[in-house]
């Protein structure tokens, strides 16, 4: 016979067997049943023809019931496959039969414990889930309150409530400001904005005076006042630098006067219109028509810079101010050129090398650490917080520092050396300041 035949026939010959075991099976707990119903019947006591009567329907009930039970009882037999291996039905029929199961009541009652248990599985997930966004609601809220608190340091200090976009002392202050008005006019045409703002965050920013409108809100000149005598009290002076990277549009404003008042003089129709109690008003302030900055200013500008970092090393690329880091870097390399014997590029008198030092000023720009601590405080009395951004314009070395610093910290953290020396007293320092190790944005 061919290989093919044969497993023909051992098929044939698998599945005669398989239903031939479930009939003998079914009838089997058929049998038990009649003859457990049979012998209640004999041994059944026939007192009186009723009570006989009542004990044969009871006895049929109960053959019927357990009848019944035994025919509904289905059998599960485990999956079998199509193909039988040759040689192998004698084992496949005897694994078979031996994992054959009947499905009872206990295996449904297991079922719906498993079923609750999942269910209160995930009760505890959404309640999780629930607590999660609960949370993240009272952190969007805390942070709204945090930038209310930002705008009223920006009032205190400029009057007004229009923070530029690109506002270098604290970037994220422009892009939110900026993001909020957006959101707001988009509510107001119907569609769906970008952020959710709801109705108390829109009254709480109307009480402190936020516009959402800031293209139609003109820049007045009672508010332009208002920004220079804030500079002045800040710096002394009025010369605001072309390029002022806190407040970019008091600097243009500041050069189109100049500019305006120029051609007045010359006879000139002027590009923008200034009256006469306007010109008045800004001499009252101190305003200069001619920007001369002269050495006294510059000391004055360095006194303002002490007070506010600790330290006279401005540095180069200040933007707040960037004629001061310039002139610091020239008058540091005239000083230099002296001391070798040199022709100093530019003049530097004796008596001017004197006030300087008496400021506290440092002919060799050396930044320590109690030095950045200083800044870093001068930074957290400002904006709430240690996380000076990596690109901050007001002090670009600051913002470079605290990344480099974190870096070595997580180096010694894993165990390895770090770029830069960090001892445990200086970051214990940090620590009471307020450092962040790893910076998220809030």
């Amino acid at each position: 016979m061919s290989t093919t035949g044969t497993n023909d026939a051992c098929l044939f010959f698998h599945n005669n067997r398989l239903k031939m075991s479930k009939i003998l099976r079914t009838v089997t707990h058929l049998n038990q049943a009649k003859d457990e119903a049979t012998g209640s019947e004999r041994c059944a006591i026939k007192t009186e023809t009723g009570t006989g009567t009542a004990n044969e329907e009871e006895g049929e009930s109960n053959a019927n019931s357990l009848s019944t039970s035994a025919i509904k009882r289905r059998v599960i037999m485990p999956r079998r496959s199509k193909r039988v291996p040759k040689g192998l039905c004698d084992q496949v029929m005897t694994n078979q039969d031996s994992s054959a199961a009947i499905r009872s009541k206990d295996d449904i009652d297991n079922g719906t414990a498993r079923g609750v248990t999942v269910t209160r599985k995930r009760d505890a997930e959404d309640s999780f889930f629930d607590s999660s966004r609960k949370k993240g609601t009272a952190a969007r809220i805390r942070c709204f309150e945090g930038r209310c608190k930002q705008l009223n340091d920006f009032i205190d200090e400029f009057g007004h409530c229009n923070v530029p976009c690109s506002y270098s002392a604290d970037p994220s202050l422009g892009k939110w400001c900026s993001n909020m008005r957006c959101a707001y006019n988009k509510i107001q045409k119907g569609q769906t904005p970008s952020r959710n703002i709801t109705q108390d965050q829109i009254e709480r920013l109307e009480e402190i005076g936020f516009k959402w409108k800031l293209a139609n809100v003109l820049e007045t000149f009672v508010q332009r006042c208002h920004d220079l005598e804030a500079f002045k009290s800040e710096f002394r002076h009025c010369n605001v630098p072309g390029k002022y990277s806190v407040n970019p549009s008091l600097g243009k404003w500041c050069t189109e006067i100049r500019y305006s008042y120029n051609q007045i003089q010359q006879g000139h129709t002027p590009r923008s219109n200034l009256t006469q109690d306007e010109i008045e008003r800004l001499e009252e302030i101190g305003f200069k028509w001619k920007l001369t900055e002269t050495f006294e200013q510059h000391c004055n500008d360095l006194e303002a810079f002490k007070s506010e970092f600790g330290h006279c090393n401005a540095p180069r690329k200040y933007l707040v101010n960037p004629s001061l880091g310039k002139w610091g870097t020239e008058i540091r390399y005239s000083y230099n050129q002296i001391q070798r014997g040199q022709t100093p590029r530019s003049n530097l008198t004796q008596d001017e090398i004197e006030r300087l030092e008496e400021i506290g000023f440092k002919w060799k720009l050396t930044e320590t650490f109690a030095q950045r601590c200083h800044d870093l405080e001068a930074f957290k009395s400002e904006f709430g917080h240690c996380n000076v951004p990596y690109k901050y314009s007001a002090n670009p070395s600051l913002g470079n520092w605290c990344s480099t610093t974190r870096y070595n910290y997580n180096q010694i953290q894993r165990g390895q050396t770090p770029r830069s020396n960090l001892t445990q007293d200086e970051i214990e320092r940090l620590g009471e300041i307020g450092f962040k190790w790893k910076l998220t944005n809030v």
